[in-house]
């Protein structure tokens, strides 16, 4: 459905023109068109990027392979943004309507262009001065009232929802003013004032300033409230300084912290471990190179396995046995044999006179391993 920016009224998808007012609707249609289309990319690479997480896990394995992966996670979330779809009508209105100047729809939050009503959602915006997000609170600024729209956050998704709004007419509005309020730890800019039988107080910023200075002619306080100065300025020093203090303490026992623990990771002490035998139950397969590293909660096992047959081997297996000293069995762990160093996911083509490699981890979170054992099977 699409609405006539100029009357309000609402259209099934086919029309072409407004029967009540003549309206053209053709560039409406085409701008609700791309945004759906971004939207639809949005949701194609989501699935992609599960799909190249699922079937690539394995494949993590370089720093570039990593960039790639936070590239495509990165593209995912600025396709499904509100706040990058909502830079993107931004830059179609201007481009695409001439350059006209835009607004957003406090119904539907979609950017327009200075029309009268939403051609998304058909709300009436011929009044409508501004729409922010300010400090959890979205506020509709409206030549015939304030609109503060209460919200909450569900952290499962990050997503901010409205409640029902609350209006205040400006002819009821009393002596209003700019000042500071407190808001959680810091103070910031607010609108307050006496409305009927209670207190109000509205978060605001610089850009709300002049429409609100405009709507309420008689609103006291600053006509600057941005800046870091301005906001220093009007901060509890004492709340502050508490609050400084506080981060860095926490600052520096994470920094302690992360120190310490890269200094013990760095200089553990690596312990070579004796290798006690190597075994195969297909015959024609050889052991070479193989050795065992103790250092710090792991025991590191790689070598070599080669095959002297006549005959293609599939579905090569390497399991390591790692012993303590007195001989009890203290981890066990398998992997497959990477018989191809151009395709290390190849693992079932293990031809006559090719060498395979193999790697492996044992945890040691104790550092009891002292010896191990490896065997070469087929599945």
């Amino acid at each position: 459905m699409v609405y006539c920016p100029k009357c309000g009224k609402e259209f099934a998808g086919g029309a072409k023109t407004c029967d009540n007012c003549g309206e053209n609707l053709k560039e409406e249609k085409n701008f609700l068109r791309v945004l759906k289309i971004f939207d639809i990319t949005g949701i194609i690479l989501l699935i992609v990027s599960i799909i190249v997480i699922v079937f690539f896990r394995n494949q993590i394995n370089s720093l570039f392979t990593l960039f790639l992966f936070a590239l495509l996670i990165f593209l995912v979330l600025s396709f499904l943004s509100t706040s990058v779809k909502r830079k993107l009508q931004y830059f179609i209105i201007k481009v695409s309507f001439g350059g006209l100047t835009t607004k957003q729809c406090p119904e539907c939050e979609n950017m327009v262009s200075d029309e009268d009503y939403c051609l998304n959602c058909g709300y009436p915006l011929k009044n409508v001065r501004g729409y922010f997000l300010e400090k959890s609170e979205f506020v509709e600024l409206n030549k015939k009232y304030i609109r503060v729209f209460k919200t909450y956050r569900r952290y499962m998704n990050a997503t901010l929802y409205r409640f029902t709004p609350v209006d205040y007419d400006l002819e009821a509005i009393k002596k209003p003013e700019v000042t500071w309020c407190t808001h959680l730890i810091f103070t910031n800019p607010c609108l307050r004032f006496n409305y009927q039988s209670q207190k109000v107080e509205i978060p605001i910023n610089q850009e709300m300033l002049p429409i609100l200075r405009d709507l309420i002619p008689n609103l006291n306080g600053p006509d600057k409230i941005n800046g870091i100065g301005t906001w220093f300025r009007h901060q509890n020093k004492v709340r502050v300084s508490a609050v400084t203090i506080t981060l860095l303490i926490l600052l520096s026992v994470v920094s302690y912290a992360s120190y310490y623990t890269f200094l013990s990771s760095s200089f553990t002490p690596q312990t070579q471990l004796t290798l006690l035998s190597t075994s195969s139950s297909t015959g024609g397969l050889e052991f070479s190179n193989v050795v065992g590293i103790s250092h710090s909660s792991q025991s590191v096992i790689e070598g070599y396995l080669k095959n002297n047959g006549n005959t293609n081997i599939q579905n090569v297996w390497i399991n390591c046995t790692g012993y303590d000293s007195a001989g009890n069995i203290v981890a066990n762990h398998e992997t497959y044999l990477e018989v191809s160093k151009e395709n290390t996911s190849d693992i079932t083509n293990f031809q006559p006179g090719s060498t395979g490699y193999f790697k492996t981890y044992l945890d040691d979170p104790k550092n009891q391993i002292v010896s191990f054992k490896v065997v070469a099977y087929q599945l």
